[in-house]
């Protein structure tokens, strides 16, 4: 599993930027060197981001750091649930 934390423009101008998360799930290779039945799959790990917008000074983002915790920790939980359901 591979767990992706993204920040980028949330919006065409708009000065946001955003940090949302992702799963990969890839199978693991045959001992032959194929890969199982399984493909890659993208796995939206959050339903939220975490937002700031650029004016927003430093003390102030880092006030909110517990919440981008809180959405890191919820999008590697969600991931990992994913990554065990499959494998059993």
């Amino acid at each position: 599993m591979r767990f992706l934390a993204a920040l980028h423009g949330a919006g065409k101008h708009s000065g946001v930027l955003a940090v949302v998360t992702v799963a990969e799930l890839e199978p693991i290779q045959e001992d032959d060197g194929t890969q199982g039945s399984m493909s890659k799959q993208l796995i939206e790990t959050t339903r939220d981001a975490f937002r700031v917008v650029h004016t927003e000074a430093t003390d102030s983002i880092e006030a909110r750091s517990k919440e981008l915790e809180e959405l890191l920790d919820e999008g590697l939980t969600i991931g990992l649930v994913r990554l065990f359901e499959g494998a059993v």
